[in-house]
């Protein structure tokens, strides 16, 4: 993986070998975190980890502090890597640590053209993940075996960009955030992409503003500081594959029968036949205001169970025959995606919706 940013050196190679690839970044940054040893601990829990994903190679990229610790290297050993030392020189401090945490961009290399070998699945992963990234994990690599796609990833604010209209997250780009630690690139994108980001935060100009202002309050870090891997994502790397028409797949998370009034109220306070609509999904005569309150609670997090079973049907039956009240297109996503039993990711292709994959 030549490039202008650089140099990569394989300290090892596995034993077995795949063409998929499941992506970690290990380094040490300062100021040392005070809990150096949760990262010892999550590189041995990888051991358990890679299991989830049986037909990928796993690749750790270090720096030169990492590699002059022999005890961290006997653990990767015992994880059949193949590890890659890092030096940027750029990027490196006169103490021979890299610039704050400009590491946490070395797990993407394998996604950009300069990787020579064939890549159908990059999986990009923390060094740590916590349960809710372990159960995106397995989703990730469920749909790894996708045509035609060049990112998966999951984030709970898909629900804020499909039903909010007022939503202006994420500088109205269409599309959740992506999670640095749980996403999955299945098309190569240019390596220029990332190292002008980096040219330019460096140099001040271009992203300045916007991401030098987000991390002030970072200051131990400087301009790489905490976050520096997902403004990447979000502000470069996700518009390039929104322009260039690729399909997006995204997985929903946390979803319920009821997101879609959760984050609808204020356009359905506004209509007229909602409150009694409400009433009859509640079989109960009340506010506006009660009846939001109650629907949350009913619905949150509980899915489908015996307890809200007959809410959930009487919701189901407004979305067939009163499709107007959420609107026609969001009834008939929404009554798809109840059908699986919300366990689903949608594909999207210029900001329109067009498939749903059971998970």
């Amino acid at each position: 993986m030549d490039n202008s940013v650089c140099k990569l050196t394989v300290i090892q190679n596995p034993n077995r070998r795949y063409a998929n690839t499941v992506n970690i970044v290990f380094f040490k940054a300062i100021p040392l975190t005070k809990n150096f040893q949760k990262y010892v601990d999550g590189l041995k829990r990888w051991k358990e980890y890679i299991k989830i994903f049986p037909e990928s190679q796993l690749q750790i990229f270090i720096d030169r502090a990492i590699a002059s610790d022999e005890a961290i290297l006997s653990i990767m050993r015992e994880l059949d890597a193949r590890i890659y030392l890092f030096e940027c020189n750029d990027f490196l401090m006169k103490d021979g640590f890299h610039v704050g945490l400009f590491g946490t961009v070395l797990r993407f290399f394998p996604m950009f053209d300069i990787n020579t070998h064939a890549m159908t699945v990059a999986h990009m992963c923390d060094l740590e993940p916590d349960e809710t990234k372990i159960l995106a994990m397995n989703n990730l690599n469920k749909l790894s075996k996708l045509k035609e796609v060049s990112l998966v990833y999951e984030n709970t604010n898909i629900y804020e960009k499909l039903f909010d209209t007022q939503s202006t997250m994420n500088d109205g780009i269409p599309y959740p955030w992506v999670d640095a630690g749980k996403f999955t690139a299945m098309k190569k994108v240019p390596f220029t992409l990332l190292s002008s980001y980096l040219e330019d935060i460096k140099s001040g100009k271009k992203f300045f503003n916007r991401y030098g202002t987000w991390t002030a309050q970072k200051k131990e870090h400087g301009y790489f500081s905490f976050g520096v891997d997902e403004i990447f994502l979000n502000h470069v790397y996700l518009p390039w594959l929104i322009h260039n028409n690729a399909k997006i797949v995204i997985i929903l998370k946390d979803a319920h029968p009821g997101i879609p009034v959760y984050w609808m109220k204020k356009k359905l306070e506004k209509k007229h036949q909602t409150k009694q609509i409400l009433n009859y999904i509640l079989d109960k005569s009340q506010s506006v205001s009660q009846s939001f309150s109650e629907f949350d609670k009913v619905f949150y997090k509980k899915g489908t169970t015996q307890e809200n079973i007959k809410y959930v049907r009487r919701f189901i039956e407004i979305l067939e025959t009163r499709p107007e009240w959420l609107g026609h297109a969001i009834s008939k996503l929404w009554l798809r995606l109840i059908s699986v039993n919300l366990n689903a990711a949608i594909v999207v292709h210029n900001g329109t919706i067009i498939d749903i994959v059971k998970i």
